[in-house]
């Protein structure tokens, strides 16, 4: 993982800077639920382009990567989706 990180920089960069910005804008969103699941639908498709785009650029893109990606999003965006219910 360490190898990872240290090869991809820019990209994990991203990803940390985007996830933490969409964080800031989730916990300002309150106490609006309407606004809340907007920035969760956000930050989801956040997440699955940053993943899809990265294994594009590193041409070791796959369906099962797209799927992971996909899966992942979805199930981190209905838990914070459940959190504004």
């Amino acid at each position: 993982m360490r190898h990872e990180l240290l090869r991809h920089k820019l990209a994990y960069f991203i990803l940390i800077l985007g996830l933490f910005l969409l964080t800031v804008l989730f916990l300002a969103a309150w106490p609006n639920p309407w606004l809340q699941r907007a920035v969760v639908l956000a930050m989801s498709a956040f997440y699955v382009g940053w993943g899809i785009a990265t294994h594009v650029h590193a041409d070791k893109i796959t369906r099962r990567i797209v799927y992971e990606y996909v899966s992942m999003g979805l199930l981190a965006g209905m838990i914070l989706f459940l959190v504004t219910l």
